[in-house]
């Protein structure tokens, strides 16, 4: 399928659904699958080594570890962060009901986490 980056209001937008990680997808052995506490652990892990990497990088990510209630499913997105062109809310208590973990990072960021709840 492909996927024609018109449809979304801008780039950000684009790079927010492009890099979607769905925990699930990745379970710890084949054929098994994980809990949602597991998934939770996880994803956080996962966003630390992102995080690593990406701090390696010039331009600024924010990466977003979230939980759908309705599915239990974790998710984790990353996306460049680009001035005038947002997605979603600074604010997790506004708009982004399902994130639980917002990480700024990339070369003259001071990474680690922000925002939790």
């Amino acid at each position: 399928m492909e996927l024609n980056q018109g449809l979304f209001s801008n780039r950000t937008g684009y790079e927010a659904y492009t890099n979607k990680v769905l925990i699930s997808d990745f379970p710890e052995e084949a054929g098994q699958s994980r809990n949602l506490a597991e998934s939770i652990v996880q994803a956080v892990l996962f966003a630390q080594r992102m995080r690593e990497r990406l701090n390696e990088r010039p331009e600024k990510f924010r990466i977003l570890v979230g939980l759908d209630p309705f599915a239990e499913e974790v998710t984790v997105r990353f996306f460049s962060l680009i001035p005038g062109e947002p997605w979603g809310s600074e604010s997790l208590d506004e708009n982004m009901a399902e994130e639980v973990i917002l990480l700024d990072c990339g070369s003259g960021l001071e990474s680690g986490f922000q925002e939790t709840r």
